[in-house]
């Protein structure tokens, strides 16, 4: 039922994606099996997996229309599966560069510096690129940034109130 959602979500949206309900092909012709799985949190997120070719995309958690989250959702990890050459080797690059100088100066600061650049970059730069891939190869709309920060800083306050 959701894979018709999402099929009526890229018509309707009119997105590049080739998508026949169990498979997406991105633009360079790779297949990717997609799964949809009930999300059972706001942390559940849609994620690929590059060597195993597959996709699994999660429902969306407060979202009213999930045939359009999903439709994005795909050309978004389909975006990540057409960068993911170019911006896992620049990754690794760092990682080595910074764990190589970390070990040589032997000092822990370093190592705490390039463990904080690998996450930063994994979660902007990597991100970043997909949408963009998303935007030019399968026509959404990138994402509404001020909506994003504005979502990260309620979803911020929300976790202070566990507290």
């Amino acid at each position: 039922m959701l894979e018709n959602l999402v099929r009526t979500a890229i018509r309707k949206e009119n997105l590049d994606i080739n998508y026949d309900g169990y498979t997406a092909t991105n633009h360079f012709g790779w297949k990717y099996k997609v799964s949809i799985e009930q999300g059972e949190s706001c942390f559940d997120v849609p994620y690929i997996k590059p060597l195993e070719q597959k996709i699994v995309l999660k429902t969306g958690c407060e979202v009213s229309d999930q045939g359009k989250y999903l439709a994005h959702s795909l050309a978004h990890e389909l975006g990540h599966s057409e960068t993911f050459f170019v911006t896992t080797p620049i990754l690794a690059l760092i990682a080595f560069a910074g764990l190589s100088k970390a070990y040589h100066e032997k000092c822990i600061k370093t190592f705490l510096y390039t463990c904080a650049t690998v996450a930063s970059y994994r979660l902007v730069v990597d991100e970043a690129v997909a949408e963009i891939a998303a935007s030019v190869n399968h026509g959404t709309i990138m994402m509404d940034w001020r909506g994003d920060v504005s979502d990260i800083i309620d979803f911020s306050r929300r976790v202070i109130d566990l507290f």
